[in-house]
């Protein structure tokens, strides 16, 4: 049986990871002087150097095997998150390599 609180470490890594995507993606229109200082740019250093260590943590008592196959849920969340803050459109093949990745992960989990 899995560990549970490894798994709910590994998830909350891939969201806060994804929420340091679109900190990114804010601070990428900047000149690169201007975005190594800008706040978002730093936000999502920090977010992901969160999601890092939550990802460590979910390592240190559950299997590799087990915990990476969740990080591909980064993917559903930088959709949605992008969707909402960003604005970008979700097409047909979006939808349907999100309905593809939550199968591949279910599968595997099995």
């Amino acid at each position: 049986m899995p560990d549970m609180t490894a798994l709910g470490f590994a998830v909350a890594s891939t969201v806060i990871s994804s929420f340091g995507l679109v900190f990114l993606k804010n601070a990428s229109g900047l000149s690169l002087t201007k975005m190594i200082f800008s706040r978002p740019f730093i936000a999502g250093g920090i977010t992901f150097l969160v999601g890092g260590v939550l990802l460590i943590m979910a390592l240190k008592t559950e299997e590799l095997a087990v915990v990476f196959p969740l990080t591909s849920l980064t993917y559903i969340w930088v959709a949605a998150l992008s969707r909402i803050y960003l604005k970008e459109k979700i097409n047909v093949w979006k939808i349907t390599s999100i309905i593809c990745i939550i199968i591949g992960i279910l599968f595997i989990s099995m």
